[in-house]
């Protein structure tokens, strides 16, 4: 005995003739008229329809309540009639997943997904905007300061002090630190600003004595 589950559409009907020719056999028509008059009323009970029977051979569909769209095909006949008969079944399950997967929509963004991709990707990269906007800053600054002799980057040689990383929010962009910045007494820049602009550094504001001996404060 084999049994397969089909769907009841046109494929269904089309292949019918052909289920015929692979069991030698004529299906009754008033049944096969009842199976498809069923499922185009709608019905939504469990009906059992006998498309042949004879001694040692029978053909019959079962329609269940819970799934009124499929019928499940039993054969039983001689192996030969059977593997026949399933080849035909298994061919129309084959065709109707074909065809499912053509009928089946591709994948698209609505417009609810694209906002909710764009506010993920907007959030990194206006973070990184500000990394690069200070970046920038930094760079223009200490290219005044490097102009100007009356500033000092660096610490004194005699402090034997490396040059401390930077924020890692733009360490990770390449950004190297600075370990002192000295500001001459008249700047125009405030001890504040530089130290907000470079973080990691000593700022000091420093000025001459009498004497040529400076000190800071």
């Amino acid at each position: 005995m084999i049994r397969y589950q089909v769907m009841i559409d046109e494929g269904f009907r089309s292949a019918l003739p052909a289920l015929q020719d692979a069991a030698g056999v004529t299906f009754s028509k008033d049944e096969v008229q009842r199976v498809f008059a069923d499922h185009d009323s709608r019905q939504r009970k469990a009906s059992r329809y006998v498309l042949y029977r004879c001694d040692g051979m029978s053909l019959a569909g079962v329609v269940e309540e819970i799934d009124p769209n499929s019928i499940w095909v039993t054969v039983r006949a001689a192996q030969e009639i059977e593997a026949n008969c399933e080849r035909v079944l298994l061919g129309l399950r084959v065709l109707a997943v074909a065809g499912e997967n053509q009928r089946r929509p591709a994948f698209r963004f609505g417009l609810k997904s694209m906002f909710v991709a764009l506010t993920v990707l907007a959030v990194p990269l206006c973070w990184a905007c500000v990394q690069w906007q200070w970046i920038r800053a930094r760079h223009e600054t200490m290219e005044r300061l490097t102009k100007d002799p009356r500033y000092k980057v660096g610490a004194p040689a005699f402090w034997f002090v490396a040059n401390p990383s930077a924020p890692w929010s733009i360490a990770i962009f390449g950004e190297k630190g600075f370990s002192a910045i000295t500001l001459p007494a008249d700047s125009e820049y405030g001890v504040a600003d530089i130290q907000a602009l470079f973080p990691e550094a000593h700022v000091y504001r420093m000025r001459f004595s009498d004497d040529d001996r400076y000190y800071f404060f």
